[in-house]
């Protein structure tokens, strides 16, 4: 049986976009992040996991936080020192469905220093309401 095919011009016009890698808000979140701390002596690492560790969990729209010790914790962002590598803040995001993005596993980094005694700020922060690297770096350097 022979094949018909159409006669009138097939239009390679895709009207959609293709998704962008870094399209989802979570994405640009951690472009802002990462353009809030150029200038400061602290790297940031996504999507990693700490284990053992102290931390002051400071809630959204809350000043205050609590102080907890956790065996083991994912985090959407971790703000580190340069050098000797430890956290300093770690970030979790309101908006975020756990298992539905997987682009990349967590992952434990071989070179952060967590001891017993370390004490990290976790805080819960919502992107949809910080856009901008200027906001961001303005709810981070208390904690800096």
């Amino acid at each position: 049986m022979p094949l018909t095919f159409p006669k009138w011009p097939l239009s390679t016009h895709n009207p959609v976009p293709p998704r962008a890698q870094l399209s989802r808000l979570n994405d640009r979140f951690e472009l802002d992040l990462r353009e809030a701390l150029k200038d400061l002596p602290f790297t940031v690492e996504s999507n990693m996991v700490l284990s053992d560790f102290v931390a002051l969990t400071v809630e959204p729209g809350k000043s205050r936080g609590e102080i907890t010790r956790e065996a083991r914790k994912r985090l959407d962002f971790v703000i580190l020192t340069q050098r000797p590598a430890f956290p300093v803040v770690a970030i979790m995001l309101t908006n975020r469905d756990y298992g539905r993005d997987r682009r990349a596993p967590p992952a434990v980094s071989a070179n952060v220093e967590v001891n017993n005694n370390v004490m990290v700020t976790l805080l819960h922060l919502n992107p949809k309401s910080m856009e901008g690297s200027e906001v961001i770096l303005e709810v981070l350097k208390p904690y800096l």
